[in-house]
Formats: C-alpha cells, structure tokens, sequence
C-alpha cells in the first residue's frame, strides 16, 4: 500500500483515462481506418473530465503526475499493439522490461523519503507486496488473453477499471479524500469511455 500513498492521483487518472483513446486512435491510423466525430468527441470529453478531476488535487506533484501520467500512457499503448504481432516477443517478456522503469522510480522514492529504508520494512509490506505480485500476475495473464481475443482497443476500454479500483482502494482503505469535482470528472469520464467501448467493437 506504500506505493498507492505516493502515487499523486494526477498521475493515476491520467493513465486511467488516456491510453484507452490513445490505443483507440494509434490502433486506427496503423491500419488506415476513418476516425469518426463520435470517436473525437469522446476523446474530448475525457480530456475534460481528466481537467476536472485534477483540480481537486493540491499535491505539488500534480503536473509532474499528468506529465508521467502521458509517459506511462504511451508505453501502454506501446505494449497493447505490439502484443498482437507475432514478430514481437511475447507479452510477459514486454512486462519484464516495461516494469523495470516504474518499480526502479518508486524504490528510489521509497529510500529517499526514509532515513532507515531496511529497517522500516515491516511484514505488513512484505504481505501487501506479495500480494500484488500475486494480482499482478493474474492481471497480466487476463490482459495478454483478451488482446489476442477481442483485440488492443477493446481491452484497453475494458482496462480503465483496474485503475479505478486503485482509487477507491485508497479511499476505503488510506482514507483518501476526494472533492466533488474529483468524482464529477470520473462520472464523465466513465461516460466517454463506456460510449468508446459501445461503438468500439465494431473496430475489434
């Protein structure tokens, strides 16, 4: 649960919300297909909401959450392309490398902010550890079998729930506040990717 502490929440719905159209929009200039105006407007629409439920947040690391928020967007889109090409290793080898990045940044976090980095290892955070090793590796096995069934786009709609999940994970359980607006620009967003997902399979 230390990692959820030190996520700003601008980072985590900028993730949430963004690499779903993104993949939408990359998947579909890679294979030459007509980008219609309801594809836009959701597009649109959950720029919005992310600009409404950012608001909320008064962390000092708000812009950098959004910055490396579109960072990890675009190596997800990366990473649900490729997946779908046999020429490309397959998808647990892309994990192997792609998580090196996050898990090397939150571990320099954690022994900057601590002065006794080994000694404030407690079984509690060896258990949450485990785990999420343990969820991750059933999320990863759910990810890579619905790219090769319902295609990069659809399970990246399908996908904006685990973040979600995160989110409130952290209201139940750290006490996380969120404004109304926060929730507000959730609403919309959940909106716009829903109606995404709607007219999407036609694109699988």
């Amino acid at each position: 649960m230390y990692s959820i502490k030190l996520i700003p929440l601008s980072l985590a719905v900028v993730v949430i919300y963004t690499f779903p159209i993104i993949t939408f929009f990359v998947n579909s200039l890679i294979k030459s297909r007509s980008i219609d105006l309801l594809s836009v407007a959701a597009l649109l629409v959950s720029l919005f909401g992310i600009w409404v439920l950012v608001q909320g947040d008064s962390s000092d690391w708000n812009l950098w959450g959004i910055f490396w928020g579109l960072v990890a967007s675009c190596a997800q889109v990366t990473v649900n392309i490729l997946s779908r090409h046999d020429s490309v290793e397959s998808g647990w080898g892309l994990v192997k490398y792609i998580t090196v990045l996050p898990s090397l940044i939150f571990v320099s976090i954690y022994f900057i902010l601590n002065s006794d980095p080994i000694a404030s290892v407690s079984s509690e955070m060896l258990m949450w550890s485990i785990l999420s090793a343990m969820g991750m590796s059933g999320g990863f096995y759910f990810f890579f079998k619905s790219i090769s069934l319902i295609g990069p786009v659809r399970t990246s709609n399908v996908m904006y729930l685990e973040p979600v999940f995160t989110i409130l994970l952290g209201v139940m359980l750290l006490q996380d506040a969120l404004g109304m607006s926060q929730w507000v620009g959730m609403f919309i967003i959940f909106i716009a990717t829903i109606s995404l997902e709607r007219w999407g399979k036609k694109y699988n």
